[in-house]
C-alpha cells in the first residue's frame, strides 16, 4: 500500500505514519489510517480513532513527549493518545490546516493554515488550547514540513522560493542562503526538418474532412482543401463548389442529386 508522512517517536521505538487502506464495500474510496510501526518487532497496527466520522489521516506529528500524536484529518488538526481513543480537535472547524510539526517537548504545534487573505502562513499554538499565533506573513509559503530549531525557539521553512528561519514567537524572518547545482543527463533528439509548402506549387491532399459514396454506388463525394469534390468511381476528381475549410460530415440525398455537409458554429 501507499504510506506517507512518517514521524519517529521521541524515544525512537515507534514510527507513526498515514497508511492507505483499500475501500471496503459499501465505501468506494481509499482512506489513510493513522498507523504505528514498532521498530524492534516490525509489527504494524492501525491506531483506533473515535470522535471523527470517517477519518482520513494525512500529516502526522508526535506531541507531549510521545504521549500523544497530532494528525490532520478531514482538513483539521486533531490530537489523540498514542494508545488510540477519542480525538480532540486542535484547530477550528472550517479552517483548512495541514503539516503539523511539534517542538522538542511536544507542547507546541506549528502548522500551515490560510490567513485572512487566503494565503498559507505558519501558525503556532499550545496543544492544551488557547488562541493560535500567526508567525509568518509571506506571499507564498510552501506547505512542506516545518522544522523546529534552537531548542524549539526558532522555525525553519520554505516561502517565496527561499529558505527562512524565524523566532517561534514571531518577528522578522531571516533568509537562509542556499544554492544548488544540478547536472541532468537527457537524450538529444533529432527532429525532422520543418517543411513548408511552396507558394504556387500544387500539393497532394493527404486528409479528407468528409467522404461519402452516392446511393447508387457510382460516385464518391469528398471534402478537401476547401472544396467539394465529385469523383466518379474509377474516374478523375472534379471540384464543384467552394466550402469552408472546417466543412465535414458529408452526406448524399436519397436520390443522389444533392449533398449536404456541416460547417461553422451555432
Amino acid at each position: 500500500g501507499l504510506d506517507e508522512n512518517a514521524a519517529w517517536s521521541p524515544d525512537g521505538k515507534q514510527i507513526a505514519f498515514a497508511h492507505a487502506v483499500p475501500p471496503v464495500p459499501p465505501n468506494r474510496r481509499w482512506r489513510f489510517a493513522l498507523t504505528l510501526l514498532d521498530v524492534a518487532s516490525g509489527k504494524v497496527s492501525e491506531l483506533p480513532i473515535t470522535g471523527i466520522q470517517n477519518p482520513n489521516v494525512r500529516g502526522v506529528a508526535w506531541a507531549d513527549g510521545g504521549k500523544q500524536i497530532a494528525f490532520v484529518a478531514n482538513g483539521r488538526i486533531w490530537i489523540i493518545s498514542s494508545a488510540g481513543g477519542a480525538a480532540k480537535p486542535i484547530t477550528e472547524e472550517g479552517v483548512s490546516s495541514q503539516g503539523p510539526s511539534s517542538n522538542s517537548d511536544g507542547r507546541r504545534i506549528a502548522y500551515f493554515a490560510p490567513d485572512a487573505a487566503g494565503r498559507n502562513q505558519i501558525w503556532v499554538r499550545e496543544i492544551t488550547g488557547g488562541a493560535p499565533q500567526k508567525i509568518t506573513d509571506h506571499t507564498d509559503v510552501t506547505p512542506t514540513r516545518i522544522r523546529w530549531l534552537n531548542g524549539g525557539n526558532e522555525l525553519m521553512y520554505s516561502a517565496d522560493g527561499k529558505l527562512w528561519r524565524t523566532a517561534a514567537s514571531g518577528g522578522k524572518p531571516r533568509e537562509i542562503p542556499f544554492t544548488a547545482e544540478l547536472s541532468i543527463t537527457r537524450p538529444r533528439l533529432t527532429l525532422p526538418q520543418a517543411r513548408f509548402p511552396e507558394p504556387g506549387r500544387p500539393e497532394t491532399a493527404k486528409g479528407f474532412m468528409g467522404l461519402a459514396l452516392s446511393p447508387d454506388g457510382k460516385t464518391i463525394g469528398t471534402l478537401a482543401l476547401g472544396k467539394l469534390w465529385i469523383i466518379p468511381v474509377g474516374g478523375n476528381p472534379r471540384a464543384v463548389a467552394t466550402v469552408p475549410f472546417e466543412a465535414n460530415s458529408l452526406a448524399w440525398s436519397p436520390d443522389g442529386r444533392e449533398v449536404a455537409w456541416s460547417a461553422g458554429v451555432p
